[in-house]
């Protein structure tokens, strides 16, 4: 793993779900790579909210929710009532589509 200072340009650069699986390696370095794999995989099922995906696209509500009905954003999953999360894995995959995109 490379070690990057905070605040570095390399740092910065970095996407969040990388910076985050460094942290993750870099604290479960004594762990068996069985128990790290788990680690991902629960991390990758995690849910947020609707103020979470807010934060991490850069959009508001109501582009949100108009990106949903064209297709163009993951949906959110039902929970109970009227009650839904995003899978952040799919939201951050959307934002790097998105970069990738743009620096094509």
């Amino acid at each position: 793993m490379i070690q990057t200072k905070q605040g570095s340009p390399a740092h910065q650069r970095m996407s969040g779900e990388k910076r985050l699986r460094n942290q993750i390696a870099a604290s479960t370095s004594d762990v068996p790579q069985r128990d790290r794999r788990a680690m991902f995989y629960h991390q990758e099922l995690r849910l947020i909210r609707l103020k979470e995906v807010l934060a991490i696209c850069g959009k508001s509500r109501s582009s949100v929710y108009e990106a949903i009905n064209k297709g163009e954003f993951p949906a959110p999953v039902k929970l109970r009532g009227r009650s839904s999360a995003w899978i952040w894995s799919e939201v951050i995959q959307w934002a790097e589509d998105c970069i990738r995109t743009s620096r094509a």
